[in-house]
């Protein structure tokens, strides 16, 4: 997946374990565009992360918990 607006960015690559109610991955993450899931999402990481909420504001740690819809 090449970050927005076509710039060659980090790419995805890891493992992910799907089970009936779960999506488990494990990896790293590049860039995504602005999009939401209907179920809650729970990120923990070994460095820091971005995300932005829908009002644009930035939100960085090692723990992010994105409600459903968001």
């Amino acid at each position: 997946m090449n970050s927005p607006g076509g710039d060659a960015g980090p790419r995805w690559g890891g493992a992910a374990l799907l089970r009936p109610g779960v999506l488990a991955f494990t990896g790293s993450i590049g860039p995504t565009d602005v999009h939401a899931h209907h179920a809650v999402q729970i990120v923990t990481a070994t460095t820091a992360l971005t995300v932005l909420d829908e009002h644009g504001d930035r939100h960085r740690g090692t723990k992010v918990v994105v409600p459903a819809d968001a």
